[in-house]
């Protein structure tokens, strides 16, 4: 069976005009609640570019009007303030077409008026989806799109045409194409009145797995930085057609950049990209959800009328996130430092203070225990993975975010818009270290935004300069950091600290004692 996406009608049809989807059952049921309302009746569901999806049918059954008033003034009461609705306001769609299909969706807003007589029965929602038998086809991404993605141009059509009396050769672009997350992809602008852009995967061998389409619209964001969605996707997966319809989003792109930029002839380095992320979004939640990078950056790809300073604050706050989740073996306390903190913490319990303040010494050296985002940084910073001035930008630009020192004068704005764009490349190198990926990448720290290489692997031998503390190397264990002496002295301070503290607080017992001596003598005397 052909691809309904493949046909240029259907995409004029959704794109230009309305698709009607005659229903000779059309279930409603009320989400969120034990005795559910439900309005069934038949009736013609319509999906469009402009409008997203809808429909309405007829319920003839006497009501009272007033009554619905009533019901719908109490629904009102209801809704509590910081609530956008209750789980209650939202319906269940089950709907079974005249060629016994059934559409589905979970999320479905409903209107109902009611007359003395009838009833009328409105819903809108922002997708739908049926699932039909496939048997024997194999597995089939097929994704249209309203808003371009930028893929490489390396898909042509040669064509032969005839000017003024004389036949020429001619070249077209069409797309692009390439394999990765084990599928060949092409992709591909069909032009007005029907336009849009389709992807098609397929499987190099074997099957893709079931949450490829999501996984690859997942992928895409990152690769364009904006949040890219479809308004048509047919999927086949183990003998099952799964074809989804959705209201079409307006692309919208921010500040934040994509990590490769100009992609005209790196179509080699675009498709590697993609295979790595993909492949680490798979590894990450297999599931379908997104991955914690995607997570983590989502807030990135549509800050709209956001201010740089926001913009700031958000880009290192996504760096802290993804480096305390995809590094979290790095900057550990070696057993030097951890046998330095038991000693301190004994010291502390034989002290002759209160227990509380004895808790509160614990406390704060808890975190000791653990390592901070600097920690990790630094660590990998030794190990050659980042450099000082990746680390020093991203500080920098996070104490001016969150104190408000910005915006001095056009220099200073100058200033910022470069430690944004500087903290953007340092947050694309780290992901490409989380995610295994070498090849090209936009450099976006440098004016003129120059495409350079990144060579750099979690698993690539240490610097020289580095000690290493075991031949393992595969996900290493942290090696014994050049700062252990200096931890060692912070470790002989504090020591030398409370017992400073604890003189002092002898000597004010004694002084007190004295002082209270005196007085009682004074009064008896």
């Amino acid at each position: 069976m052909p691809s309904l996406l493949s046909n240029k009608e259907f995409r004029k049809a959704f794109l230009v005009d309305t698709i009607a989807i005659d229903c000779k059952d059309i279930l409603l049921t009320q989400n969120g609640v034990d005795a559910p309302k439900k309005y069934s009746g038949p009736g013609t569901i319509i999906a469009s570019a402009s409008s997203g999806i809808s429909s309405r049918f007829i319920l003839f059954q006497p009501c009272d009007p007033t009554e619905s008033l009533i019901e719908r003034l109490i629904n009102i009461e209801k809704v509590k303030s910081g609530q956008i609705f209750p789980d209650d306001h939202y319906y269940s769609l089950h709907a079974v077409e005249a060629t016994g299909e059934v559409w589905t969706c979970d999320d479905v807003r409903v209107e109902v008026a009611q007359h003395r007589e009838h009833s009328v029965v409105e819903f809108k929602c922002d997708w739908i989806k049926k699932q039909t038998s496939a048997e024997g086809q194999k597995d089939t991404v097929h994704i249209l799109l309203t808003s371009a993605i930028e893929f490489p141009p390396n898909a042509f059509e040669h064509h032969e045409v005839k000017r003024d009396g004389r036949l020429l050769h001619e070249v077209k672009g069409i797309g692009s194409s390439g394999q990765a997350a084990g599928a060949k992809i092409r992709y591909r602008h069909h032009e007005a009145p029907e336009e849009c852009f389709e992807l098609i995967a397929e499987p190099i061998e074997g099957a893709l797995p079931q949450v490829f389409a999501t996984k690859i619209i997942e992928t895409i964001r990152f690769m364009t930085a904006s949040v890219v969605t479809f308004f048509v996707s047919e999927t086949i997966h183990g003998g099952v057609r799964t074809f989804e319809i959705a209201k079409p989003r307006e692309l919208k792109k921010g500040l934040f950049p994509e990590p490769l930029r100009d992609r005209r002839d790196l179509a080699k380095d675009f498709y590697h990209l993609l295979d790595c992320y993909f492949k680490y979004s798979l590894q990450d939640q297999p599931n379908g959800d997104f991955s914690f990078i995607s997570q983590a950056m989502h807030p990135l790809y549509n800050l709209g009328e956001a201010s740089l300073d926001a913009i700031a604050l958000l880009i290192c706050v996504a760096i802290e996130s993804v480096v305390q989740h995809e590094f979290k073996e790095f900057g550990k306390p070696n057993p030097a430092m951890l046998a330095d903190l038991q000693v301190i913490q004994s010291a502390i319990k034989d002290l002759d203070i209160a227990e509380a303040a004895k808790n509160r010494a614990k406390g704060s050296l808890g975190g000791w225990k653990d390592s901070r985002i600097t920690d990790k940084l630094f660590d990998l910073r030794d190990r050659g993975k980042v450099s000082d001035n990746d680390i020093t930008n991203w500080k920098n630009l996070r104490n001016k975010a969150a104190h408000g020192n910005l915006h001095g004068s056009n220099k200073s704005y100058q200033e910022l818009l470069d430690g944004v764009y500087k903290a953007s490349t340092f947050l694309h190198k780290l992901v490409f270290l989380a995610i295994g990926y070498k090849g090209k990448f936009t450099d976006y720290s440098t004016h003129g935004w120059p495409e350079k290489d990144f060579g750099i692997a979690l698993q690539d031998p240490l610097p020289a300069e580095v000690p290493v503390a075991s031949p393992d190397t595969t996900l290493p264990t942290p090696p014994p950091s050049q700062r252990d002496g200096l931890f060692r002295r912070i470790a002989n301070r504090l020591r030398n600290l409370w017992r400073r503290v604890l003189e002092g607080l002898s000597g004010l017992l004694i002084a007190h004692r004295y002082a209270v001596d005196l007085l009682s003598k004074s009064s008896d005397g």
